[in-house]
């Protein structure tokens, strides 16, 4: 108990005010998320369950709470929502500049920065096409398809990537099965899933073994820039689910099989300049990110644009 009450008395510093008198609190708070994008749209039922998590571990401190989809949204919608403060509450987002300024940022890595790790989703008959490449430029003279409003296609395209925006998520995979893209890029904790849940439609699509990118590309809660209130309750939340090894179940949980699948020991990887991160970055924040091993090429000081494995 002493332990809780010195946390949150650490975070009601961090955020600059007291924490919310909630003990006495009638009716639940409704905590609204981003709802998926469509209904094969798996990719964010870990950021569902964590938030969960982080909020029963302060329904005792905080009182209850009753979570909501929102209305389907791409993510420009939804960064417009939150932003203004209406019809959402948070979203889980990657780090930039912008987010930084425009959000409230929870300090805690919700996938420990795995959806840096980028490996592609191809046509398995351009198997060999792929085996072929060993340098960057090879892979910047295709084209990459990438979905609307996601936050890195700046990114690919400051670094020379050939990018192509699908109208919708779902979408994507129609454009890469009918070749109007060579491939998606895609963090390991989603190209399996998402070959899985298309091989229905488009079963001739398969994750390409032979090739990674790599930037750092972290999530993290971020909530509208006046709700310091529940910035502290999910900080404290997520802070006791660290604490008590219930965060890293739930990261392993659903992630331990991707990182074996990645084998990143065979991967030539390249190394992508993330000039989007925002400078003066926590260093005590990162040090919850996800590591393959030390000799991981894009980790170090001395790593670079294009460096190569």
């Amino acid at each position: 108990m002493k332990k809780r009450r010195f946390i949150a008395l650490l975070l009601a510093a961090m955020f600059g005010g007291p924490l919310p008198a909630a003990f006495a609190q009638q009716e639940p708070l409704l905590v609204v998320y981003p709802a998926p994008e469509s209904p094969d749209d798996k990719r964010d039922l870990d950021m569902q369950e964590l938030l969960k998590l982080a909020l029963d571990r302060t329904v005792a401190s905080h009182g209850p709470y009753r979570l909501q989809a929102s209305e389907p949204m791409n993510e420009n919608r939804y960064r417009a929502s939150l932003r203004h403060g209406v019809k959402i509450s948070l979203a889980w987002l990657s780090v930039t500049a912008e987010t930084e300024r425009d959000f409230l940022p929870v300090r805690i890595p919700l996938r420990r920065g795995i959806l840096g790790y980028r490996v592609f989703i191809i046509r398995k008959q351009d198997q060999a096409r792929f085996a072929a490449i060993h340098s960057a430029s090879q892979l910047k003279a295709l084209r990459m398809g990438q979905g609307t409003g996601w936050n890195d296609v700046p990114l690919l395209r400051a670094n020379g990537f050939n990018v192509a925006i699908g109208a919708s998520y779902a979408s994507l995979f129609e454009q890469l099965a009918n070749g109007r893209v060579d491939y998606l890029s895609r963090g390991i904790n989603e190209a399996w899933q998402e070959v899985a849940a298309f091989h229905a439609q488009y079963p001739e699509l398969m994750v390409e073994p032979t090739l990674m990118l790599y930037y750092p590309w972290p999530k993290y809660l971020y909530v509208n820039r006046k709700d310091r209130a529940l910035a502290q309750r999910l900080q404290l939340g997520l802070t006791l689910a660290q604490q008590d090894g219930s965060f890293e179940q739930l990261f392993r949980r659903y992630h331990q099989q991707d990182i074996k699948r990645a084998d990143f020991a065979r991967r030539q990887v390249f190394c992508v300049d993330n000039r989007l991160f925002p400078d003066g970055f926590p260093a005590e924040s990162q040090r919850w990110w996800f590591r393959p091993d030390e000799s991981f090429p894009c980790l170090g000081p001395a790593a670079s644009p294009d460096k190569k494995q």
